[in-house]
């Protein structure tokens, strides 16, 4: 029920037009007769949903408190002279009842002012939720007990790879779309929930077999004799989450190797036992089938540890060889460069 404050300066008044208001609609109506009184029912927990606002009210500035109530999201009708109609639409009023004070017409203004807020309150909500369901970050599907989609959103149709809704509506869910179609049945058996949405860590596949680790999150619906008719629940793409994981591990083992060999070149004089401890790390790091370790001495570069060439050339011939700096342009740089 719609909550109205008729914040009115003579309180006989107030109470006729209150009286009127609540006998033709079904409004919950209170009164106010000066500023501080007004604000403060506005300042509640729960305010009206309009503020009929006399123009004469004492305690204040009508036409500052108008603003202040406006910005707060709250329509304002004021009751105001003739020559106050352009100063109260400046201060945001809704509309404005100018001239002799109608009972009949404000009651009309109240309940245009009212379904107008209505409509957008209800076009905000339909915008809300077609941001949510519209979007292609978060896949959103409800399925039949046999594992068809009913419904999915861009988010899921994104997710999977494939290019319209349409086309997730002739998969087979368990066989199209989980990598082990062992999955979905665990899923139904072990974490399906009626009142909750359970997340699961499991991997999907997109249209080109591509396996794609996500969160999903599901819950059975129910028909009127209590039996599950159908399951809903969201996707989230986890790739991104594996893939900064990954790569903090790598940063952590990239870390912890070039502190392994720093305290080696501070307690070994053996230079061979540092060579071959830089190539193990480096092949731990790095998926490599092939490292080598080169030294930059005066004018010219040569191989002075090595891991996998054997397989392709002589190694005694080319821990042998020597190569001058000015004929390669990247040891050149790295000179110059310092």
């Amino acid at each position: 029920m719609p909550g109205i404050l008729l914040a009115v300066a003579i309180l006989d008044v107030a109470h006729s037009l209150r009286e009127f208001v609540e006998r033709e609609g079904s409004h919950r109506v209170h009164t106010a007769d000066n500023i501080p009184a007004c604000l403060v029912q506005i300042e509640q927990a729960a305010p009206p949903d309009l503020v009929v606002l006399d123009a004469k009210l004492p305690g204040g500035n009508p036409l500052e408190t108008c603003a202040h109530i406006a910005r707060l999201g709250i329509p304002v009708l004021m009751i105001a002279a003739p020559e106050q109609v352009d100063a109260a639409y400046a201060a945001d009023a809704e509309d404005v009842l100018a001239g002799t004070l109608s009972p009949v017409i404000l009651h009309q203004k109240v309940q245009r002012i009212l379904e107008a807020a209505t409509l957008r309150s209800q076009a905000k909500r339909d915008y809300w939720y077609r941001s949510i369901v519209e979007t292609d970050v978060v896949g959103i599907f409800r399925t039949s007990l046999d594992g068809r989609f009913l419904y999915a959103n861009p988010g899921l149709v994104k997710i999977l790879g494939y290019s319209s809704e349409q086309d997730l509506m002739k998969l087979d869910i368990a066989r199209d779309v989980y990598l082990n179609p062992q999955d979905r049945v665990r899923l139904i058996r072990d974490e399906l929930s009626v009142e909750n949405y359970i997340p699961s860590s499991v991997i999907l596949k997109r249209n080109n077999g591509t396996p794609i680790p996500v969160i999903m999150s599901i819950r059975s619906i129910l028909d009127e004799s209590g039996n599950i008719q159908q399951f809903e629940g969201f996707v989230t793409d986890n790739s991104r989450r594996r893939q900064a994981e990954d790569e903090a591990q790598s940063e952590r083992q990239f870390s912890e190797t070039l502190r392994e060999v720093t305290t080696l070149l501070n307690t070994s004089l053996d230079t061979e036992t540092v060579l071959e401890h830089i190539v193990t790390g480096v092949g731990r790091l790095l998926p490599l089938d092939i490292v080598s370790i080169m030294l930059i001495e005066q004018d010219e570069a040569y191989v002075v540890r090595q891991h996998g060439m054997e397989h392709y050339i002589n190694v005694p011939e080319m821990m042998q060889c020597r190569y001058p700096i000015q004929d390669i342009p990247i040891f050149k740089r790295i000179v110059d460069t310092g």
